[in-house]
Order: C-alpha cells, then sequence, then structure tokens
C-alpha cells in the first residue's frame, strides 16, 4: 500500500499531531511505501527526530504561526507550494491520502480538494485531533472547508471529545475513534535518569509549550509557599517561558526550565519525575504528554479538560483536579506527597493499560484495518488485490 501523510505540524516543531504523524507514518512503514509532506518551520530550535524514520519526507512550503484555541496553529498557504503540492500528487500514485492537523485552508486542506487521474481511486481521510468549545477558523472556514471534506472516504477522531468538537461543524463520513499511542520502547519506567535531578527533591514534571492554554501559572501558584524539599522541572519552550520564569523566582519556587530537549532526554525526564502535572486550561482532546507518563511509570495529576478526563477513565489512571483551580491543585499534590504507595498503585495500573492497548504497533494495526474497510467500501477490486498481496 501507498500511503502519504500531510500536515502542517512535524519536527522539528514537536508537539501532539507531529509525534502521531511520525510515529503512526514509521509503523506503517514497516509494511507500506509512505511519505509524509511537511513545510518548512522558521525555528531556531532544532529537535531531531525520535529515531531514523523508515519514510520519506518532502518539504513544502515555509509556514507561519498564528494564535489559535490558546495556542499556536502552522500555516503553510502560498501559490509556489499548492502548486508543488499539486504537482506531487499528479506524478505519485497513492492508496491512502491522510490529513492531519488542523482543518483550516493549508497544505492538508489543498490534499483534500486536489483532484488529478493518478490519485483518482486513492482513499482519503482525515486525522481530528482538536477539541474546543468554539473555534473562530471553523466559523470563517466552514464554506471552504465543507467543500474540501466532501472529498473524504472516512474520519479519525483521537478522543470522544475531538469527535464531538469536529462533529458540530462538519458530516464527516464513516467516523472512528482510533487514540494516540505511545512508544512504549522509548518510553519505559526502566532506563538512564538526569543523575544531578535524582538527589532526594520530590520533582515535580511540567512538559509542553510555555503558552496560555496549557496552564503552567496554575501550576505555579499552587507550589507557591508549600514547605519540603520540592522541585519543579518545566519542559519545552514558547512565548510565555521568561514570564514563568520570573513568576518562580518572585514566588521563591525551586524551579529549573531545561527549554525543548531531544526525544531521548524527554524520557530520561520522565524517568526522573516524581509525578507529571498536566494543568492545561482548555484544548485537550487526548493529551500524549499522559501516554508518555503512564509508559514511563509516572504518577499523573491532570486538570479536568474532557480530554485528559477520558485519557485517565474518569480518574482510574491518574488524579484530577477541577481545571483552573490552583488550591485544588495543592491539596492533590500535597495528597500525592503523602500517599506515595496508593498513588504507585494507580501508576502501576496506568502502565499494564498503555502497554496491551496503547502501544504504536496496535494504533496502526487499527489504523490499517480501517483503511482496508473503506476500501471495501469504496473501491472492492483494488480492496482485494491489496488484501491477496499480504
Amino acid at each position: 500500500m501507498r500511503i502519504v501523510f500531510i500536515t502542517e505540524h512535524f519536527y522539528p516543531y514537536t508537539g501532539g499531531i507531529a509525534e502521531h504523524t511520525f510515529y503512526l507514518a514509521n509503523e506503517l512503514s514497516k509494511r507500506h511505501k509512505v511519505y509524509v509532506i511537511a513545510p518548512v518551520y522558521p525555528s531556531s530550535d532544532f529537535i531531531p527526530l525520535p529515531s531514523a524514520p523508515r519514510f520519506e519526507i518532502l518539504r513544502i512550503g515555509k509556514a507561519t504561526f498564528f494564535p489559535a484555541n490558546g495556542s499556536l496553529v502552522a500555516f503553510t498557504y502560498t501559490p509556489l507550494s499548492i502548486w508543488r503540492l499539486r504537482q506531487f500528487l499528479k506524478t505519485n500514485p497513492f492508496d491512502i491520502i491522510h490529513i492531519q492537523g488542523a482543518p483550516v485552508p493549508t497544505l492538508p486542506f489543498f490534499s483534500a480538494l486536489a483532484k488529478c487521474q493518478k490519485n483518482a481511486s486513492s482513499i482519503k481521510v482525515a486525522t481530528f485531533h482538536a477539541q474546543h468549545k468554539k473555534s473562530f477558523g471553523y466559523t470563517l472556514f466552514k464554506p471552504l472547508l465543507k467543500h474540501a471534506f466532501s472529498n473524504l472516504h472516512g474520519g479519525i477522531s483521537v478522543s470522544v471529545s475531538a469527535k464531538l468538537t469536529i462533529e458540530k461543524h462538519f458530516n464527516i463520513p464513516n467516523m472512528v475513534i482510533i487514540p494516540n499511542g505511545v512508544d512504549t520502547r522509548r518510553f519505559t519506567p526502566f532506563g538512564r535518569k538526569i543523575d544531578h535531578l535524582a538527589d532526594g527533591h520530590y520533582n515535580i514534571l511540567f512538559v509542553g509549550r510555555m503558552e496560555p492554554r496549557k496552564g503552567l501559572d496554575i501550576l505555579l501558584h499552587a507550589l507557591k509557599g508549600m514547605q519540603g524539599q520540592i522541585r519543579l522541572i518545566a519542559v519545552g519552550s514558547g512565548p510565555l517561558v521568561n514570564k514563568y520564569k520570573a513568576m518562580a523566582k518572585k514566588m521563591g519556587i525551586n524551579a529549573i526550565f531545561p527549554g525543548k530537549v531531544s526525544p531521548r532526554t524527554l524520557a530520561e525526564y520522565y524517568r526522573t519525575a516524581d509525578i507529571l502535572v498536566a494543568p492545561s486550561i482548555k484544548g485537550e482532546s487526548f493529551g500524549i504528554i499522559l501516554l508518555e507518563a503512564m509508559a514511563s511509570g509516572l504518577p499523573i495529576i491532570a486538570s479536568s479538560v474532557e480530554g485528559y478526563i477520558e485519557t485517565l477513565k474518569n480518574g482510574k489512571l491518574g488524579l484530577i483536579f477541577e481545571k483552573e483551580n490552583e488550591k485544588e491543585l495543592r491539596k492533590v499534590l500535597l495528597f500525592a506527597m503523602n500517599n506515595p504507595d496508593t498513588i504507585l498503585k494507580v501508576a502501576q495500573r496506568a502502565l499494564f493499560y498503555v502497554k496491551e492497548n496503547l502501544s504504536w504497533e496496535k494504533i496502526a494495526k487499527r489504523t490499517e484495518e480501517y483503511y482496508m474497510s473503506l476500501f471495501a467500501m469504496y473501491s472492492p477490486v483494488r480492496n482485494e488485490q491489496l488484501r491477496t498481496s499480504v
């Protein structure tokens, strides 16, 4: 099977969509010919790929960023980039054209519109990652998006909340839920730690972009005045990093800000920490950082955004506090610190769940089965050819 993923979010621009696209493409490349099309990013921060890719990467266009949903969204739109994308699809036949990322008029959007003889029988699929109550972009671009999505054969949502979000705006055919996965070889309880931080302090880990919706300020206010050998490790970069550094210093919080780190080093931070806190205030449809912590055997405290509640199975796989409530977060943190045996049992349950259900091998298998179900509906002849070639 020939598969192409088209996304606005990919390495070295890190985040949930980039992780999802990389690992799904890499796993499917064990059995299929896979390409990833993504733009070039205007950033001085270079984050290497988690491992050598088995797939081919084609860079088309240069992304710019604009604020949306409390975050930054990549946007690639020039006549030249659209022309290059269309030329590539005209000259390279694919069985699957798979769109990843925010549904706005960018590279993924125009791949859904693209019509050419070589890909006339291609199955077009989109994966929807976003969760929000309102979207200016969806409202602004709805007529264009509705036209593009009419060319889709199927849609995948990473969670119930992501599915409900897109279905408020568009009718996507054959929609299914296939969750994010996690690299259970990279994220594991066993392996190297950050030696100088394994010094007896209670290490509270935050991982994410330094932007409003991630809620790091909520965590800082919760930590203010807490007694004991407590250290905050805030991994990531973004527009508010200097503000958060100044807040931590002013509040007297023992905090370090390593910035962006390599994939290998990130796994070491999870193994070094005593607990992960995910204090997002909105816009989380799933939370890949939760899976990374679960696979690392690390206890979790997460805010009550819909995607986090779903991923943590209503508190069975991690502790949950009311979002934007710093006082409740403080109480939950104190409970975790004073009851290590209890939260370690929860973490062990989460580790078992991830290994049994959310490895990328299993997520890729489910995605392949979904592709084949669409071929059976829309292209029975190609479906039979693919089945007999396995």
